[in-house]
């Protein structure tokens, strides 16, 4: 009961994180609400606006990245804010457009409500204690800056994690939303070769058909040429980035790419990252092929995902946090948890020293992975509570 607590105080701490950080800012009027009492414009923004654009049948307009800006900030009736735009490939207006049935106010509430309780759900199947749970789910870090960005960090770290907790036992619906997922290609990363090596075949062909199914969708409603609006405007935003290294990349990402580019040009920077990129693959792939608890292989590619891509950002790694509730629920060594523990800090540091510490929270994820026991599968997923001592 001692190490439970324990555990729980330490999660518990870094949602009181959270928490401050936010009524500090409500207090000064910087979220959620300005000076003026206005609801204030988040990366959320170009979203929801992209919602109202497919409700009126017009979604292509959204890649117009100059016409979309006006377009939010005549909602608002605000300036928009520079470079805030949407960069998401069309399957993704299937998801948002009810999102666009509401004013910005109310619907930013539900999008951090909604993920928020999807996230928490994910983490107490995993963990089983739902103090535990929701504390992780406001932990300080990924779930700071997705609350405080209006991002979509709890909607994608729910849809990686609970697919990973339904993967043994019900490997289509895990499928389903892995599929889902693929509204952030750079997320599948690593996830698609760990189902090839370990022969998922039914979750990779739900995967595959969700996908397919979603594309079609998009090509009957709002036609064929609407992907290649995308592809367009997806060169674009990759352009802005590559022209923003200090502030963008450097400033903001949480790849090894962010640690490379202060030191490298971008062109060897990227290389750096791709080397990275491959070696924390075939840590995965090692840890998998040793069939360690599934549990374990379900931390490792969560780690694995929030690294081999290096466009990252913190909302983005909000999904580490599942890595840790999985890997919790197994017998590590008391050693083992610390250091885990005092991995899951890492992140939220940046908030104090704008330095990206998330490629080393993954890599001391994987590495505990690859410690475990091998030859441990198990059939179910994590069913056992956090230890009792």
């Amino acid at each position: 009961m001692q190490e439970r607590a324990l555990i729980r105080t330490y999660w518990s701490v870094l949602a009181i994180g959270t928490v401050a950080m936010l009524a500090f800012l409500a207090s000064v009027g910087r979220w959620p609400f300005v000076e003026s009492g206005q609801v204030v414009i988040t990366d959320f923004a170009p979203v929801w606006a992209a919602g109202v654009r497919t409700l009126a049948g017009t979604p292509a307009l959204v890649y117009d990245h100059a016409l979309h800006e006006a377009y939010y900030a005549s909602l608002i009736a605000r300036p928009a804010a520079d470079g805030l735009t949407f960069g998401y490939p069309p399957t993704a207006f299937l998801l948002i457009a009810p999102l666009g049935l509401l004013d910005y106010g109310p619907a930013l509430a539900l999008y951090l409500v909604l993920g928020v309780a999807l996230w928490f759900a994910v983490l107490r199947s995993i963990v089983r204690d739902s103090l535990t749970a929701l504390a992780m789910a406001l932990a300080w870090g990924g779930a700071s800056q997705t609350l405080l960005l209006g991002q979509n960090g709890f909607l994608t770290a729910a849809a990686l994690a609970g697919g990973l907790v339904l993967l043994p036992r019900r490997p289509v619906l895990a499928g389903v939303l892995f599929g889902l997922l693929a509204v952030k290609p750079h997320l599948g990363l690593a996830l698609a070769p760990f189902l090839l090596v370990r022969r998922d075949w039914q979750a990779i062909a739900a995967a595959s058909a969700t996908l397919v199914a979603m594309v079609l969708a998009t090509v009957v409603l709002w036609g064929g040429a609407l992907w290649s609006d995308y592809l367009v405007a997806s060169r674009e935003i990759a352009d802005i980035v590559a022209g923003r290294t200090e502030t963008i990349i450097g400033g903001k990402m949480q790849s090894v790419l962010a640690l490379a580019i202060n030191g490298l040009p971008l062109g060897p920077a990227l290389a750096v990252h791709g080397v990275f990129a491959l070696a924390a693959l075939g840590l995965l792939v090692a840890i998998v092929r040793r069939q360690p608890a599934f549990a374990v292989q379900a931390a490792a590619v969560v780690a694995a995902t929030a690294l081999v891509t290096p466009y990252s950002f913190l909302y983005d790694c909000t999904m580490l946090t599942a890595a840790a509730a999985f890997l919790l629920t197994q017998p590590l060594e008391r050693s083992e948890r610390l250091t885990l523990l005092g991995a899951m800090a890492l992140p939220g540091m940046w908030f104090f020293t704008a330095t990206p510490l998330v490629p080393l929270t993954g890599i001391v994820i994987l590495l505990l992975c690859l410690r475990q026991p091998a030859g441990a599968a198990a059939i179910k997923p994590p069913s056992a509570p956090l230890p009792q001592a």
